[in-house]
């Protein structure tokens, strides 16, 4: 009787070749799907913190809008106009021009603003609306005791060579007891 020869299965060089270009394209599609992610993701992360960006400089602005004391109205002026661009700008010389700033000085004029809500409406790369809310209180000679108010108020946003600036400014009503 002859040895018994053992079975050897004969692999189809086809079949084996199929299932490594199968992998190997089953891995090209993980590291591409990764990589899309992690850029969508990044982009992502751009806005949100560009959108905060843009929440901290309305923020500011309206921090330095709503107070401000008689003897040092000046730099408060010069802080918001730091904080506008076109249209607003403009608006902000007009404004608080000097005989203005001289009027308040002389009143003794003093404003306390508080920040009660704030939220980005709308964002689209270089320009964003925040819509706010502010209670204000405001002092002076001839009005000693404390006038409240609440403030609400959309700032449209621009981005301005990298910072965001207020470009514009509506006032959506107020309870009208600071000087209606």
């Amino acid at each position: 009787m002859e040895p018994a020869v053992p079975l050897v299965r004969r692999r189809h060089p086809g079949r084996v070749k199929g299932w490594r270009a199968a992998l190997a394209a089953l891995g090209v599609a993980g590291v591409v799907g990764s990589g899309v992610f992690g850029a969508m993701w990044a982009h992502l992360q751009g806005q949100i913190d560009d959108q905060a960006a843009a929440r901290l400089v309305a923020s500011r602005f309206l921090e330095d809008l709503t107070n401000f004391d008689a003897p040092s109205v000046a730099a408060d002026f010069r802080a918001i106009a730091s904080l506008a661009t076109s249209p607003f700008s403009s608006q902000v010389q007009q404004v608080f021009n000097a005989r203005i700033r001289r009027e308040l000085v002389a009143a003794h004029a003093r404003t306390r603003g508080r920040i009660i809500y704030l939220a980005v409406q709308s964002y689209a790369g270089g320009s964003a609306s925040v819509y706010a809310e502010v209670d204000q209180t405001a002092t002076n000679d001839q009005s000693p005791s404390a006038q409240t108010d609440q403030l609400r108020m959309v700032l449209g946003l621009k981005k301005v060579a990298g910072s965001w600036k207020v470009s514009t400014v509506t006032t959506l009503g107020s309870s009208s007891a600071l000087g209606g």
